[in-house]
């Protein structure tokens, strides 16, 4: 082998691409920019499962108060609460970057870590995104969601606290009857996340609750519903 090939062969080995380094926490893969996250780093975490709809539509973790959305197109054996060894790929997310899972094993379940209450000033905040948040707020508009998945996502509130609104989704339970939570304040528990537009910027916030008995109603609505119904009236404002 002559020098000239010498030297090609050691450019050609030295211009090789490093083999990606597997990503072990969610501030690792937050930490990526919205380019070097579509790449596909590969992933492996041990979480805790904050929120889960079977038909995966909804998946998201969190771990040492640190969330993250977690995408999958099949259905996993896997529920709320439970602590999980998580193994995929990054992607870029419609906001943030998010987890593309190839494969899921439970490890335990320990149950949802604690709900941290938040004020209307970190509902405005990047720093808790995809976190377990509880708060208090007034339901303001009730309607029918017209790309129903499942039973419980067939109503969509919006609730309000000093002025600041959010959309409140359901994961699971059925809402027969909306009316008295209209105008009425509430407690609300879930996970703070984002609606977004098409150029990857956060146009509002998103509270996923896990069940609609995790919204509570602390102080009824004045409104006599049985004479208003919400086919006629769906917002007080």
């Amino acid at each position: 082998m002559n020098r000239w090939a010498v030297f090609a062969l050691v450019v050609a080995v030295s211009q090789a691409p490093a083999e990606a380094k597997e990503l072990r926490s969610i501030p690792e893969v937050l930490a990526l920019s919205r380019q070097d996250a579509e790449r596909a780093h590969p992933v492996r975490l041990t979480t805790t499962i904050s929120l889960y709809t079977p038909d995966g539509y909804l998946c998201f973790a969190q771990q040492d108060g640190i969330g993250i959305y977690l995408h999958t197109t099949r259905p996993m054996a896997i529920r709320t609460g439970d602590l999980v060894e998580v193994t995929g790929v990054s992607r870029s997310g419609g906001f943030a970057p998010i987890v593309e899972i190839t494969a899921v094993r439970v490890l335990g379940h320990p149950g949802l870590p604690v709900y941290r209450q938040v004020d209307k000033e970190e509902l405005g905040e990047e720093a808790g995104e995809n976190t377990l948040v509880q708060l208090d707020a007034r339901i303001v508009n009730v309607w029918e969601n017209e790309q129903i998945r499942t039973p419980s996502d067939k109503w969509v509130f919006e609730a309000e606290i000093e002025g600041r609104r959010f959309l409140i989704r359901f994961a699971h339970g059925d809402i027969t009857e909306p009316e008295p939570y209209l105008n009425a304040m509430v407690h609300i528990r879930g996970v703070l996340g984002s609606e977004t537009n098409g150029r990857g910027q956060r146009s509002g916030r998103t509270l996923f609750v896990n069940h609609t008995s995790d919204v509570t109603i602390l102080k009824p609505s004045p409104i006599d519903w049985d004479k208003h119904p919400i086919s006629k009236i769906r917002s007080i404002m």
